[in-house]
């Protein structure tokens, strides 16, 4: 079956879990029509029930977090420094540490049950602004070059970590 882009934007989990399937089975499909959905690969179904009271607390709090961790707790050091082309390593890791640590321990308070959600949450957060040090660095798109994308690669790396807020929270708050 080919990739079209009408299927992935009718179905955009289709593509992670294609790609799982074959990291999982060694083959997405098989000759005898085997699909991913036969290998219980699948997203959940769109229509899951999930209490709304813990949806809406989960997502507060990775909000709280976010907030915490991306605006009052990083220095200047890190959110310049993890955009460099060079040296960004330790700035970015020092940022995403924090993120690391504010998320344990509000998850250790609330249930101790999750704490691998945190770590999670640190991987996926330290790729996100990783992409958005490339392009920074490489296409000069900062505030000092008054790069014309600059607000909207802000805005992109904001929107994404919501979004992982938003899929963490739905993980955590499902039954």
């Amino acid at each position: 079956m080919f990739v079209t882009a009408s299927r992935i934007f009718r179905r955009p989990w289709w593509c992670i879990t294609e790609f799982a399937a074959i990291w999982y089975k060694g083959q997405a499909r098989t000759g005898a029509g085997k699909s991913i959905e036969d290998a219980g690969l699948s997203f959940p179904p769109l229509s899951a029930s999930i209490p709304l009271g813990l949806l809406t607390g989960w997502m507060l709090l990775l909000t709280f977090k976010h907030v915490i961790a991306d605006f009052v707790l990083q220095t200047s050091w890190m959110a310049i420094g993890k955009d460099q082309r060079v040296g960004w390593f330790l700035p970015l890791l020092a940022h995403c540490g924090v993120h690391l640590g504010v998320a344990m321990m509000l998850i250790l308070t609330v249930a101790p049950r999750f704490w691998f959600v945190a770590l999670i949450d640190f991987a996926i957060h330290i790729t996100i602004d990783r992409c958005k040090g490339l392009i920074a660095s490489r296409g000069g798109v900062t505030q000092e070059n008054k790069h014309p994308w600059f607000w909207t690669l802000i805005g992109i790396d904001q929107a994404l970590h919501h979004l992982t807020g938003f899929g963490l929270s739905v993980f955590m708050a499902a039954p």
